[in-house]
């Protein structure tokens, strides 16, 4: 089969990698030795190797928190004077439960309807 001579021959595109900004690559290394430096001076390599995994783990659980999106507090009502005293959930408060399912239930304060 014969190639046509006007049409284009496709050009291989150079391969791209993308590298890291070289602090992502050498921060966690300070971070490892700044840990087990001290740890292999003063006591033996085992000690330094948990100090350093323990330090590195610190540093990725710091990392992913300070990037996580989520909170505790999510999905909670903020507090609003106006509101008024909450009724129902306090120790104090006289609530009493049925348990009798025969009694319907009627829209209390707060229910629409």
């Amino acid at each position: 089969m014969e190639r046509r001579s006007d049409t284009p021959i496709p050009r291989a595109e150079p391969i791209q990698i993308d590298v890291p900004p070289i602090r992502d690559l050498v921060w966690p290394l300070v971070w490892v030795l700044a840990a087990a430096l001290p740890m292999l001076a003063r006591v033996g390599w085992q000690a330094a190797l948990v100090a350093g995994l323990a330090a590195l783990m610190f540093r990725e659980a710091r990392r992913r928190a300070n990037r996580s999106t989520i909170s505790f507090g999510d999905g909670f009502l903020a507090y609003a004077g106006t509101n008024g005293w909450p009724h129902g959930v306090q120790e104090d408060d006289d609530v009493h439960w049925n348990w009798s399912a025969t009694r319907t239930a009627r829209p209390g304060q707060g229910a629409s309807g």
